[in-house]
């Protein structure tokens, strides 16, 4: 006779085991997690799916264009993700390395093009699953804050 859960709610069946919803979410998380910490040891490292996006790039992209994501990898993203796999770059972890680093903002926002770009091609050529980087994080200036320094306080307003 299989052994019940302690659990009365909602039994379903595994195999000889009844298993309530609550144990098979946990059993699911643990998969889920092992399946996690495989896909980690066996995904491509970061860096070297994107020396591969650029080489294929570097013949349907400006030449300026290529020259500029070249540099960005070789001033920035090889030093900041160089041991990290394809797995690894997720939003908080990207948050985290670039504002530990003293990069500035414009310099920011084209390394997460260069990410996402990458990210993209590694779901195309590799069979990772990519989660685009939202450019949330990265401040920029609005327009009528630059004008308001340049021009001063206008008269009547005091600030």
């Amino acid at each position: 006779m299989p052994e019940k859960s302690k659990c009365k709610k909602d039994l379903k069946c595994k195999g000889e085991k009844y298993v309530c919803n609550e144990e098979r979410e946990n059993l699911s998380y643990k998969q889920k997690e092992t399946q996690n910490i495989n896909e980690t040891e066996h995904s491509p490292e970061f860096c070297r799916v994107m020396e591969e996006w650029l080489q294929q790039i570097a013949r349907t992209r400006k030449y300026s264009t290529y020259i500029k994501y070249e540099k960005l990898y070789n001033c920035h993203v090889k030093k900041l993700f160089a041991e990290d796999s394809i797995t690894r770059i997720t939003g908080s972890y990207v948050k985290e390395k670039l504002f530990s680093s003293d990069i500035s903002a414009p310099t920011k926002q084209n390394i997460l093009i260069l990410i996402n770009q990458t990210l993209q091609y590694a779901e195309d050529y590799h069979g990772c699953q990519a989660v685009l980087i939202k450019n949330r994080f990265v401040k920029k200036k609005r327009k009528h804050d630059i004008f308001r320094k340049m021009d001063g306080p206008r008269k009547g307003h005091f600030e």
